[in-house]
């Protein structure tokens, strides 16, 4: 789904704004131009972070292929936004700017290249994540389409390539063999005349029912919402992972309301059906708001298929309004089976601020088993499952919602992918999300800290300073009334009491394991990312300090807690 502002409290609610549906800079002013002979792969746009959004158009023989919006420098650039021209080799392209100040020498400032021009330090940047993603340049946000295909994972994001702020939205793509190591591919989808691409989902259609593939050659299959004057579900498709075709003669699902968007399609083997779950915002038949308008009500209109082509309206679930009306939005939908009871498999819808319910679903209908629960507390939005992975397994990734990078060349990240389970607890089955282990890989220099009883005015982490890290500790907390861990600059702590962890303005309830405190901190520059309770606890957190301040500690207060187990391992960089 599109950028918005989120109020971050113990889950994420909206905050309404009157652009709600404008998703580019508005088209006012004068039109400035400039023509160009294609003759190198890559035109570069200047770009000032902060800049005034332009609406920029490029024409080949008097049809629009490009329209999106950039943040255009007039002088040096913070950095260049490329633009794949290959396509157009040998021909005339006029570039159309709209609402440039008068005099204006951005577009003269255009530059053509064979290679992306790219800073000396790229990936080295001041603030930039080390083992969170991270767009090279230009702004990220909501994970799209993930899957696995061809031996590598994929991971689409709804992405603004021409500004550091928000604007027209793009499916960036990115690769990657070990959920790790990333490697950014060239945009996947681009806005048309039919409008945005928006968020959705991707499925590796196996059996080839969609009709895009063959037998030996399954196709990928990206279903996401066009956002126009239409707003509507379409598909985009791909043999090889690299090239996405959109099919601009299909809508899928046809606008239902003018609030319908991000559908998650994927497989339900007992009715041999493609199934997709689509948010659809609908007014509320008596709520009203201030000013008299109704109150939108959250629904998921489930839909079916047998091609990916063809849908059916199968039910509709009902969710909240108000502060509830966001809990489906980016839905995400699958199943899991209980932990260590491989036939009792549930299954669970979740929205984009992470709260899930527990359920049966028939191929048509959802229904819940229990009331929402949270999955984390934290900066964490539009989470997503990948479709077709390896070994079972489950594995989840979302985008770390303000996680900002003033000054830098991009901004937004994503968190570190967790892999889900779901485990029976004294008050019910919860989901459980832990790092992939594949993480493990970044790991160096361990120190373990020596069992021993903690006292007050101790710091058994003295002397240890990193800039990133793995901390992973168990310890009981005896009779002391806090806990707490002071990680460059930043405090998380234990209140014995209240039974809660703190990090920053978030707190939440952190269950113990019988009767210890399990956690594993990731640390990365300007991100820590917190689990405990062997999963059942999650809470990232964005926005730290990154003043050199390396040092970590451990005191407790209050009263002795005994320390069983400490480890802290330097992380390496995965660029």
């Amino acid at each position: 789904m599109f950028d918005r502002l989120l109020l971050s409290s113990l889950f994420f609610a909206l905050i309404p704004a009157p652009a709600l549906l404008v998703f580019a800079a508005e088209p006012t002013g004068p039109v400035t131009a400039q023509t160009i002979t294609a003759q190198k792969r890559w035109l570069h746009f200047p770009v000032k972070n902060g800049a005034r959004r332009t609406p920029v158009s490029i024409f080949c023989n008097g049809k629009m292929v490009r329209t999106f919006d950039a943040e255009l420098a007039e002088g040096t650039p913070d950095w260049w936004a490329p633009l794949d021209i290959g396509p157009w080799q040998g021909s005339n392209l006029t570039i159309e700017a709209q609402g440039l100040a008068a005099g204006s020498t951005a577009l003269q400032n255009l530059r053509q290249a064979e290679e992306k021009i790219l800073a000396d330090d790229v990936y080295r940047e001041t603030l930039r994540p080390q083992f969170h993603f991270t767009a090279r340049t230009g702004r990220l946000n909501d994970p799209n389409g993930l899957l696995y295909f061809g031996g590598k994972y994929h991971l689409f994001f709804q992405f603004a390539p021409f500004s550091y702020g928000s604007g027209a939205k793009h499916w960036g793509h990115a690769t990657s063999a070990d959920l790790v190591h990333w490697e950014e591919q060239d945009i996947a989808l681009y806005p048309d005349e039919r409008g945005h691409a928006i968020s959705g989902s991707g499925v590796v259609d196996l059996m080839n029912t969609s009709g895009f593939g063959t037998e030996n050659a399954p196709p990928i299959v990206l279903t996401y919402t066009v956002a126009g004057p239409d707003r509507f579900q379409g598909i985009a498709t791909s043999l090889d992972g690299k090239t996405f075709t959109p099919q601009k003669d299909l809508q899928v699902v046809r606008s239902i309301t003018p609030k319908n968007r991000d559908p998650k399609v994927f497989w339900h083997e007992p009715t041999q059906r493609w199934v997709m779950a689509l948010y659809v915002g609908i007014p509320h038949e008596t709520l009203k708001d201030e000013k008299g308008k109704p109150l939108r009500v959250a629904t998921i209109h489930f839909l079916t298929s047998p091609d990916l082509k063809n849908y059916q309206p199968a039910s509709v679930f009902r969710g909240g309004t108000g502060e509830d009306r966001y809990l489906h939005e980016c839905p995400d939908m699958f199943s899991l089976p209980v932990e260590g009871e491989p036939e009792n498999v549930k299954w669970i819808l979740s929205g984009a601020n992470g709260e899930y319910q527990i359920g049966q679903f028939d191929g048509k209908t959802f229904t819940p088993e229990g009331p929402k629960l949270p999955s984390f507390v934290g900066n964490r939005y539009a989470g997503q499952t990948f479709n077709n992975a390896p070994d079972g397994r489950l594995i989840q990734l979302g985008w770390m919602i303000y996680a900002t990078f003033p000054g830098m060349p991009f901004d937004q990240c994503m968190n570190v992918p967790v892999e889900l389970k779901l485990k029976r607890t004294p008050d019910g089955l919860r989901l459980a999300s832990m790092p992939v282990p594949e993480l493990d890989q970044l790991r160096r220099s361990p120190v373990r800290i020596p069992p021993q009883t903690l006292k007050p005015g101790q710091n058994p982490l003295q002397g240890i300073d990193r800039e990133l890290f793995d901390l992973e500790t168990v310890i009981d907390p005896g009779t002391a009334k806090t806990l707490t861990f002071r990680l460059r600059g930043t405090e998380v702590v234990y209140d014995a009491t209240a039974g809660t962890l703190r990090c920053g303005k978030f707190t939440a309830p952190l269950p113990l394991v019988a009767g210890k405190i399990h956690l594993r901190i990731l640390g990365d520059r300007t991100i820590l990312e917190i689990f405990g309770a062997d999963g059942l606890f999650s809470m990232p957190v964005a926005k730290l300090p990154c003043d050199g301040n390396n040092a970590l500690s451990l005191e407790c207060s209050g009263g002795e807690a005994v320390l069983e187990s400490l480890t802290v391992y330097e992380m390496t960089s995965a660029w």
